[in-house]
């Protein structure tokens, strides 16, 4: 589809101009600073890696603007260390004191009702890292922000993963879609919200082969080497003989070697979801007249992933600090833009702004950016 605005291309839009050699290099004195602090600093670094990103990009010829503070992310952490950690640790005391005393069942069942409040508690961090990153940014003067304070959203993404659970991942496009209208229907730009309507019916066309693909080639995985899952069965058994037969080595090597084959594809598979479901949600995601999309393609994924696997690997690791460099180009050069946004009518968001940063998201490792 070529669209195109004001002259140019729906895809020449948004621009990114940043340097990956000078990103790199003063990801390195960052670094360097986070280890003489001895973690500290990495609050500023994450704050100083958005405002250079955004600086260096461009939407309709006007850069973005990133005004979050170092001091807010580590204030953010603090908080997530008393209301959080601490309450952890007790609770693993408190596990350890019933399972001496002989109550397993209680130690086990005080674990699930933890693990239900880490997956309850991971959907809040999602969204307040959302609310405080858009509370951040502006774009020709005017503020993004998001109308709630993500309790809601909690509640509705842990219900989505339990429906997942129930169904075994079969029910992942509706969990998806209700998860990305729950949350982008709650930004705002200005006094202009973000409307999100991606119908998770569409979704549905690239991840039922996705799904039933990834059962077939595990199933021929587990068929084709039935020989070694017996070995391995008999091996993890303390079976001397099965250890030391040759030939069973060899079955249960060939077993791992299906196993991977099925996974790589199950991997490619469900690649071919994610990049379906980032271009209709993409699609279906608009702020007045303004309406977006996204042109990633399933090969454009792997390659991007591809290229981050080698990059990381071939340096050693030291790759790791353009990572977010990456992901960021990645997204901006996809990045597609329709019709207009009259910022003459949109006024200055009066959404109150979080005081802190996303300390609980960081806590999560939730986010590339």
């Amino acid at each position: 589809m070529d669209v195109r605005v004001a002259g140019r291309p729906a895809g020449d839009r948004v621009r990114f101009e940043g340097q990956s050699g000078l990103f790199f290099g003063a990801q390195l004195g960052r670094l360097i600073l986070t280890i003489l602090t001895l973690g500290i600093h990495r609050f500023w670094w994450k704050t100083a890696i958005r405002r250079r990103l955004w600086a260096d990009t461009t939407v309709d010829g006007d850069p973005l603007e990133y005004r979050g503070r170092g001091i807010e992310m580590f204030v953010g952490a603090l908080l997530v260390f008393a209301v959080l950690l601490v309450p952890l640790s007790v609770v693993s005391i408190v596990q350890a004191v019933l399972q001496g005393m002989g109550l397993a069942w209680a130690a086990g069942l005080l674990q699930l009702v933890l693990v239900m409040g880490l997956f309850w508690l991971f959907g809040f961090a999602v969204y307040r890292a959302r609310r405080y990153m858009l509370s951040r940014t502006s774009w020709r003067g005017i503020r993004a922000g998001m109308t709630g304070n993500g309790v809601s959203y909690a509640w509705l993404s842990f219900r989505m993963t339990l429906l997942n659970m129930v169904t075994l991942g079969f029910a992942t496009p509706y969990a998806d879609a209700r998860r990305w209208n729950a949350l982008w229907g709650d930004a705002m730009f200005g006094t202009e919200r973000v409307r999100a309507d991606v119908d998770w019916r569409t979704l549905t066309k690239s991840f039922w082969p996705a799904y039933a693909g990834s059962i077939i080639a595990f199933g021929l995985a587990f068929a084709m080497g039935f020989e070694g899952v017996e070995a391995a069965g008999k091996a993890l058994a303390g079976d001397a003989g099965a250890t030391m037969d040759p030939s069973v080595g060899f079955a249960t090597l060939k077993f791992y070697g299906y196993l991977a084959i099925a996974f790589l594809a199950s991997t490619f598979l469900m690649l071919g979801y994610r990049a379906h479901f980032h271009q209709e949600a993409l699609g279906a995601t608009a702020v007045g007249g303004l309406r977006f999309g996204f042109s990633a393609t399933t090969m454009d994924w792997l390659k991007f992933y591809a290229g981050n696997v080698a990059w990381v690997v071939l340096t050693l690791g030291v790759g790791l600090l353009l990572l977010r460099f990456r992901l960021w180009r990645f997204w901006m050069e996809h990045l597609e833009l329709y019709g207009e946004l009259d910022t003459e009518e949109i006024r200055q968001s009066v959404l109150k702004a979080p005081v802190q940063g996303d300390g609980l998201a960081d806590a999560f490792d939730i986010g590339g950016i």
